[in-house]
This record gives C-alpha cells, sequence and structure tokens, in this order.
C-alpha cells in the first residue's frame, strides 16, 4: 500500500483569492463586538467557578479542579492563574486565557479549510465560528 506522503493541494484561482479579502472586515468586526467587547461584563457561572477553582493557589486548584465540573483542565487553571498572578483579579484579566484560546482555534479553523477547500471557504467558515 502506497501512502502519499505530500499534503493536499488545492488550485486556488486568484479571483476567490481576492473575494475572500472582503471578509476580513466582517471577520475582525465580528471578534470585537462578539468576543472582545464582553470581556469586561460580570463573571458568568462557568467563569465563577473557574475563579473558585484557582483561588487559593496550585494545591487547592489540582483538589478543586475534581470537584468542580468545568475546572477539570489543569494546563487551563494554570494559565488563568498566571494571568491572575499578572493582571489581578478583575473579569477581563480572568477571560483572557478564553480569548486567547479562541484566537488559536480560529486560527485552526482557517488553516484546515484554507487547506481542503481554498481561501473563500476558510474565511466562510471562520466567520460562522466567531458568529456562532
Amino acid at each position: 500500500m502506497l501512502v502519499s506522503k505530500s499534503p493536499i493541494r488545492l488550485v486556488v484561482r486568484d479571483d476567490e483569492r481576492a473575494e475572500s479579502r472582503y471578509l476580513w472586515p466582517p471577520l475582525l468586526l465580528s471578534v470585537l463586538l462578539l468576543w472582545v467587547a464582553p470581556m469586561g461584563t460580570s463573571l458568568g457561572l462557568d467563569e465563577s467557578g473557574n475563579w473558585w477553582v484557582i483561588k487559593d493557589g496550585l494545591s487547592k486548584m489540582i483538589e478543586r479542579s475534581h470537584f468542580w465540573t468545568g475546572g477539570e483542565s489543569i494546563l487551563f487553571n494554570l494559565l488563568v492563574m498566571s494571568a491572575q498572578t499578572i493582571g489581578g483579579d478583575s473579569d477581563f484579566v480572568l477571560r483572557i486565557p478564553s480569548l486567547a484560546m479562541m484566537l488559536v482555534a480560529l486560527v485552526l479553523v482557517y488553516r484546515l479549510g484554507l487547506r481542503f477547500a481554498g481561501p473563500l471557504a476558510a474565511m466562510w467558515s471562520c466567520l460562522v465560528f466567531v458568529v456562532l
């Protein structure tokens, strides 16, 4: 059985690449309005629980992460603890790791869409991901 080692390559038309550029402004506006603007509001249930998990240090965080359903990711809790140590105990600072993870996920959605369907589908995928 032969396995191709070359990645999937699509033939991308120049007009498709040019059309995908028109989706950058709505994508950036959606990220700002739907992800960044609400960061200053009060904490929801998940974020309040995450604050409870991390509030008393590393040993308590590991212990509490078994009880809180949203806090079982030790790595994410360490990121939130780091943000809290650097920036203080504000709602905005506690949400920075979530925003960073969502931006990484957005880049991955774009790369997957670009690889399998082309630049226009990748941008539409990103826009749908941000809005949902």
